[in-house]
């Protein structure tokens, strides 16, 4: 699971219109994707998503998005133009059993040699990575951290950490550096009080966590750009990372191995298509290309036996069967029973996600609403922010869109002791006076 999944902080709600585009007598079908950025989705994009389409006969209309939380507020407001969701199995898993996402039809999609497991009934598998422990080569060497003991031995290794900031693939390294074996994690978690020991252990390495990381491209440009010693994050960002010049190196020692896959959302505007769209990508030559781009293993085993990805390539892998011997595999079953329970060490949602949930819960639809936060000078502001600024024009356009298009009118909103831009839909008013009371009840 990723940290741009259930439970990560709010960044950005992306609505982008889906439906039919005329072209001559005829209708060229277009479908709405939303993944997360980065290398990842121009990955998706060149091996998958484009070549499927063209395939298929239809275009697509690609987006970004922070996570399961951003469909989750439209699937609520009755809102989805989205058709085609990427996400990790975790939070699809938990999406599913939540109602906002469609079930799939596995008479459309074949999954018959799949890796096992990596097909849910509301997600299909697409690619499977592993969350690593990774280390700046400048500052370690060849001699870097092998173990998650090793990550939270600061007197060994001393130097600044990123962690991620979701119960997502957080709770386990806690675990195994505190001496619990691999097979043995989720028993452990699952025991009364098991929680509370990967707590109090992430709160033992606090002082020594620079940056609480929320999402895969923010995690790669750290270690692009040389600003932490050691990091947990995503093998194929890192390897992204490494060919862009960052001294960036990983272990998949005790690494989670986990799976991306692909969802419709609940109420998708093109439901039948979307599911046609996912068969075709399951295909195994479209997953072999994805290797081509980052270097993330493929959920359909037959890829393998087409002969187009190098031996010594597929060894560098996570679901090569060397690799995926040294690592934990993710249990589904466990976060869908607790991953909301889990307590949270890291800093608490970023003040516009707070004031968001907040609104829904306490304020009527016809009162304003802080749709986007601004990218700002400030640094403090940029914190409330979650890091995860928009700039100013990309607030307003975003903002206006929510509601049918105009231009957005800022709002400069205090709370917390800092001050931030937001953008509100353009046909409400007084949006200063209620963003800045919600936000400073959220920082309360």
């Amino acid at each position: 699971m990723r940290a741009e999944q259930l439970g990560a902080p709010f960044a950005a709600i992306i609505l982008v219109g889906a439906g039919l585009m005329r072209a001559g007598p005829a209708a060229a079908q277009q479908l709405t994707i939303v993944s997360f950025g980065g290398s990842y989705q121009d990955a998706q994009s060149k091996a998958l998503f484009q070549p499927a389409a063209k395939a298929l006969g239809i275009t697509i209309k690609e987006e970004t998005y922070s996570g399961i939380a951003d469909l989750r507020l439209k699937v609520k407001a009755g809102a989805v133009t989205w058709d085609i969701v990427a996400s990790g199995s975790g939070s699809t898993a938990c999406a599913g059993a939540e109602g906002i996402l469609e079930k799939l039809d596995y008479k459309t999609i074949d999954t018959s040699h799949f890796v096992k497991g990596t097909a849910q009934d509301y997600c299909v598998g697409g690619d499977v990575f592993s969350t690593v422990l990774a280390w700046n080569t400048k500052t370690y060497g060849d001699k870097g951290p092998q173990s998650w003991a090793d990550f939270w031995d600061v007197k060994k290794f001393p130097g600044k950490r990123a962690y991620c900031n979701s119960v997502a693939g957080a709770l386990e390294p806690a675990l195994m550096a505190d001496g619990v074996p691999a097979d043995k994690v989720y028993e452990a978690l699952s025991a009364p009080g098991g929680i509370e020991r990967p707590i109090k252990k992430i709160k033992e390495l606090k002082p020594n966590i620079a940056v609480w990381w929320a999402s895969g491209a923010r995690h790669a440009q750290l270690m692009k750009d040389g600003e932490i010693d050691m990091i947990t994050g995503w093998n194929g960002r890192f390897d992204v990372a490494a060919k862009d010049g960052g001294k960036v190196a990983y272990t998949f020692n005790q690494a989670l191995l986990d799976y991306d896959c692909y969802a419709i959302a609940k109420g998708a505007p093109h439901k039948d298509l979307a599911m046609k769209f996912l068969a075709e990508i399951s295909k195994p030559q479209y997953q072999a290309e994805f290797t081509k781009y980052i270097t993330y293993g493929p959920t359909n085993s037959t890829v393998y036996d087409l002969g187009t990805i190098d031996k010594a390539y597929a060894k560098t892998l996570p679901s090569y069967p060397d690799n995926a011997a040294k690592q934990l595999v993710i249990d589904l079953d466990w976060y869908i029973k607790n991953e909301e329970k889990s307590p949270k060490p890291w800093p608490s949602a970023p003040a516009p996600a707070r004031a968001l949930s907040l609104y829904y819960s306490q304020h009527t639809p016809s009162e304003p609403l802080p749709i986007y936060c601004s990218r700002e000078s400030s640094s403090a502001a940029r914190r409330i922010c979650g890091g995860v600024g928009l700039s100013p024009a990309m607030s307003r356009q975003r903002a206006g869109a929510v509601f049918g298009g105009g231009q957005a009118r800022p709002s400069s909103v205090t709370g917390g002791g800092s001050t931030l831009t937001t953008h509100s839909p353009p046909t409400r008013s007084n949006s200063t006076r209620l963003n800045a009371r919600v936000l400073a009840r959220a920082d309360g």
